[in-house]
Formats: C-alpha cells, sequence, structure tokens
C-alpha cells in the first residue's frame, strides 16, 4: 500500500505538480492500494484533473482508497460526484453550488458540449454574454 497526501490543492503551480507527484510515484504499481490523504483545501475545480490522474492509475488495476478526508473537503467532492466514482454515496446539492463531475471518454464530443451549456455557461452566476461569446 502506497500512502499519498495532496496538501491545500488550488490553482497552482505547486498543486498541479502534487498531482502529478502523484502519477508519477503510482505509475509503475500494479495491483496495488493507493492511499489518498488531504490536507487543508482542495478546489472541487480540480476534481478533473485528480480524476484523470485516478484514472490512469485505476487502469493499472490498482485501487484507490481516500483516507482522511476532512468532512468540507468530502462534502464539496461528494455533492460534485466525483467521490460517487470511488463508492462514496453521493450528496445532494440543494443550492447549486457545484459544477458536476463527470467523466467522458474522448470520442464523447457531443456529450462535452452539452455539459459545457447546461453546466457552465446557463449558471445564473455567469456574467452575461453575448452568444458569439458564449
Amino acid at each position: 500500500m502506497n500512502k499519498f497526501t495532496l496538501v491545500n490543492i488550488d490553482t497552482s503551480f505547486e498543486s498541479y505538480q502534487q498531482l502529478i507527484n502523484l502519477y508519477n510515484a503510482n505509475k509503475n504499481n500494479h495491483f496495488d492500494t493507493i492511499k489518498l490523504d488531504f490536507q487543508q483545501w482542495f478546489a472541487a475545480n480540480l476534481s478533473s484533473a485528480l480524476g484523470g490522474v485516478l484514472d490512469k492509475l485505476v487502469s493499472g488495476w490498482n485501487t484507490i482508497n481516500f483516507h482522511n478526508i476532512p468532512d468540507s473537503i468530502e462534502t464539496i467532492l461528494r455533492k460534485n460526484g466525483f467521490l460517487s466514482h470511488f463508492g462514496f454515496e453521493r450528496q445532494i446539492d440543494n443550492y447549486s453550488t457545484t459544477i458536476k463531475y463527470l467523466k467522458l471518454k474522448p470520442t464523447d464530443g457531443r456529450f462535452f458540449h452539452s455539459y459545457v451549456i447546461e453546466e457552465l455557461l446557463n449558471r445564473p452566476e455567469l456574467p452575461n454574454m453575448t452568444l458569439a461569446l458564449k
């Protein structure tokens, strides 16, 4: 079992480097369990980046074991649906504060288009834009 801790993940270079380090530390493992801890903060918009890394690691028949997730991080990752791909129950987002995590294949372009329109461009908190800008 390999343990890896993600600390204060946001949109900084250092945060992306942590995700790269997670992959590099485990890319040659097969049939192993990767124990993943979170500390301080995890920006939910990086769920897609983390999901891509974990998908690659799971394709080597590894198992991801989430351990030590602070309640605030677990709540947001359950609301956006990320953790439901790893056996956690999804939590309802009553206030629509999250953008749904969606796993797509490279051939799913038509689904991606709908996802961007529905989940991003039609959100009321986005500023008004012309159709051309959208």
